[in-house]
């Protein structure tokens, strides 16, 4: 699945993500490790892959309005979605951790549903996130 959706839940292609071409979305990548224009680099976390995977997750899943709608565990991958906190409105969020040569990586799409502009939410959240399993991770190599 890419920028649309179906009734059944499939993983995201980082490798052939194409994007929504409006300001509505934000990228967050390993440094040239997909086609399509990463807003954010992603960091190299030391653990491994798997690892970071479940440290996302955990962290992710005690976000406010926000629910885990698949888990493609051979993948390494969560689809999620947010609702905003006044109107409700639902983004959608792909996160998959990577292995990298020194260590793992985290790929992320977040995606508006509504809307053309997103006034900089989804690319925040990215970074947010980011930055909270980056602590997660800190904490669990203590």
């Amino acid at each position: 699945m890419t920028t649309g959706e179906s009734s059944q839940a499939l993983p995201l292609s980082f490798a052939n993500l194409e994007r929504t071409g409006r300001p509505n979305d934000a990228l967050a990548a390993p440094e040239g490790y997909t086609a399509s224009h990463a807003d954010v680099v992603s960091p190299t976390y030391r653990v491994p892959a798997e690892v970071l995977f479940e440290t996302a997750r955990e962290v992710l899943a005690a976000e406010p309005r926000t629910r885990i709608l698949a888990v493609f565990r051979e993948e390494r991958q969560l689809m999620l979605e947010q609702r905003s906190a006044v109107f409700g409105f639902r983004d959608n969020i792909w996160v998959q951790a990577v292995e990298r040569t020194d260590g793992s990586s985290l790929l992320m799409y977040s995606r508006s549903n509504v809307g053309y502009w997103d006034l900089g939410v989804n690319r925040s959240r990215i970074e947010t996130w980011l930055a909270a399993i980056g602590k997660a991770v800190e904490a669990r190599q203590s």
